[in-house]
């Protein structure tokens, strides 16, 4: 080969190099991203262990720092040998069984994700956002004779006799964490101190306003996200 191809051929392997480096440069290193393919399809389920009344039809709603449950349900699909990682707000949960159980984190809402292995291998994965509740107090009347009452008291009850009895039911609170509540009702600003602060008796004053303000705050001494307030116009008929 003649002199003259050995240089051509140094300088074409030259411009190549160059080539190759400024491409680098401008747009970094080439990385390859492998996209998992799912196997099958799986469904979460989240249940609460929150309180609800034994005579209210709806479901228990998860609320910050109190007990749920999740299951993964794979579907159509012999799940004998699936290992299952959960993560909560990208953090893992402890366990790989298709149940897991922990605290509902403080905020209004978190992102659960669920990856399951079978036999080692990537099967299917899910993430959901969850979104939580706040407790709720509902108020409802209680009668000497027919117990409480399934109707709630919205925003003004009527008094009609020499008395009244209110019981408060406090949705979605923790079910470990009945004996750690504390209520204070208050009647037009006035503090009114009660046995059990669930329930309250009004008995007609013998001068009797037209309108007072039933007023009940409550709150939690563990869990300290957990605190709840409601409120109802009490009319009287003078």
């Amino acid at each position: 080969m003649s002199r003259r191809f050995f240089t051509i051929l140094i300088l074409c392997l030259f411009f190549i190099g160059q080539s190759a480096e400024a491409q680098s440069s401008s747009f970094g290193s080439v990385s390859t991203t492998q996209t998992r393919v799912a196997l099958g399809e799986v469904e979460i389920i989240v249940e609460a262990d929150t309180y609800v009344p034994s005579f209210y039809m709806g479901r228990a709603e998860p609320t910050s720092g109190n007990s749920m449950r999740a299951i993964s349900i794979p579907l159509e699909a012999d799940s004998s040998s699936f290992i299952y990682r959960w993560k909560l707000n990208g953090q893992p949960l402890t366990g790989n069984g298709q149940a897991v159980t922990f605290p509902a984190p403080i905020g209004d809402s978190f992102v659960l994700e669920v990856t399951i292995l079978n036999n080692g291998v990537f099967w299917s994965e899910r993430s959901e956002t969850i979104a939580l509740s706040k407790p709720e107090i509902v108020f409802y009347e209680e009668n000497a004779l027919r117990g409480i009452g399934t109707i709630a008291i919205k925003n003004d009850y009527s008094l009609i006799g020499a008395e009244a009895s209110v019981t408060a039911e406090p949705f979605f609170v923790g079910k470990g964490n009945q004996n750690s509540l504390q209520g204070s009702w208050k009647i037009d600003d006035e503090t009114i101190n009660t046995a059990d602060w669930r329930k309250l008796t009004f008995i007609r004053p013998e001068e009797p306003n037209a309108k007072y303000l039933v007023e009940l705050n409550i709150f939690n001494r563990v869990n300290l996200s957990e605190q709840a307030r409601n409120s109802f116009n009490l009319h009287l008929e003078i």
